[in-house]
């Protein structure tokens, strides 16, 4: 059987100003936080997070590989502190 992956802790990396509403963390290159009032917003540039190793149930990280300067260390980045 396959063991499904909740979105209990989601986060959306490269929210922008209108972030995935189902993610409870934003996070982007950018200060955005006064887009996203009571929820938990953190400053990154995705490569290096100050998120702990598998934090994540899921995270939505979308058109932002092609704007890192390096692609192979954002995934890894991805990896690293996502469950799946």
């Amino acid at each position: 059987m396959v063991d499904l992956s909740t979105r209990e802790h989601a986060l959306n990396l490269g929210c922008g100003t209108d972030g995935i509403k189902a993610a409870n963390v934003y996070a982007d290159i950018e200060d955005r936080a006064q887009h996203y009032p009571g929820q938990r917003f953190v400053l990154t540039d995705g490569a290096t997070t100050p998120f702990k190793d598998k934090e994540f149930d899921f995270i939505f990280s979308l058109h932002i590989a092609e704007h890192v300067k390096d692609p192979l260390s954002f995934c890894n980045e991805l990896a690293r502190i996502g469950k799946r």
